[in-house]
């Protein structure tokens, strides 16, 4: 599992329950607690305050994180039951994710939040069962359509990846094995990380943004093509550029090559001009 996690964070803010997790936990489970060691808040909370740890971020706002990506007309047509249900299963989402991890960081749990929050709210949105956040492709174009940038979706793509990794491995968990994973996700997945490498802040890259290098890989070719379809017209023309610079220098008679000079160059065009048809 240390392999499988890999970003292990070097400050654990957030720490697991000190509680065997099942599915569906308790509402009434203490998520966090303050420093004198009273709870700070309960699993039914939609907010979590972990002001008694972090140093950064203080609270998680379950709510609002799906909220900000439910499309207008579901958002405007939605059973405050059925949203409820998006926000439990988030929340348990989160204290499996954090037993699984072992702990982690604030910031990095908001960011791992964040990146799950795009397949729950399209699930949400397409009235499809939670547990197939990791079966349709299709939540993972809306992730792409609606982050900003290339670098902040390879990091949630990449994010993404280690969920599904963490679902397959711990099958004998009820939560994670109640997952479902198809192949034409994973698929999805793998090609969209192909287009969007993951680099962090640690670890800088000379990775060109793969939108750019496509574009230009693409000019690349295409001229490459235009070239080989062209070899013999450009060999020719090569050829009668060689014989009119021969002709403009010939009057000279120097035995080494040095640079045109003007009347030479004068020369030079004159033959070029009469050697086009």
């Amino acid at each position: 599992m240390s392999k499988l996690m890999m970003r292990n964070s070097t400050v654990k803010e957030i720490l697991p329950p000190k509680v065997t997790l099942t599915a569906t936990p308790l509402s009434d489970l203490v998520v966090t607690i303050g420093k004198d060691g009273n709870p700070l808040s309960i699993f039914s909370d939609d907010i979590w305050d972990y002001s008694a740890t972090s140093h950064t971020l203080k609270t998680i706002n379950f709510r609002k994180k799906l909220e900000n990506l439910i499309s207008e007309k579901r958002r405007n047509d939605y059973d405050k039951l059925d949203l409820q249900i998006a926000i439990t299963f988030i929340k348990t989402f989160t204290l499996h994710w954090i037993s699984a991890t072992g702990g982690c960081s604030m910031s990095k749990l908001n960011s791992d939040i964040v990146a799950i929050s795009y397949l729950i709210s399209y699930c949400f949105d397409k009235n499809i069962p939670l547990n197939n956040i990791f079966a349709s492709p299709r939540s993972i174009d809306f992730l792409i359509k609606f982050v900003s940038t290339d670098k902040q979706t390879g990091l949630l793509l990449g994010k993404i990846q280690r969920f599904t990794e963490t679902a397959s491995v711990l099958s004998n968990n009820p939560f994670w094995a109640g997952l479902k994973i198809s192949n034409e996700f994973l698929d999805k997945l793998k090609q969209s990380r192909k287009t969007f490498p993951e680099t962090t802040d640690s670890v800088q890259t000379l990775l060109i943004p793969s939108r750019i290098y496509q574009s230009v890989l693409k000019k690349t070719l295409e001229d490459l093509e235009l070239f080989g379809k062209n070899i013999d017209k450009i060999k020719f023309i090569f050829s009668m550029r060689a014989l009119a610079r021969d002709k403009g220098v010939a009057l000279d008679k120097s035995p080494h090559h040095s640079q045109l000079t003007e009347k030479q160059a004068g020369r030079l065009q004159f033959h070029w001009k009469k050697m086009k048809p």
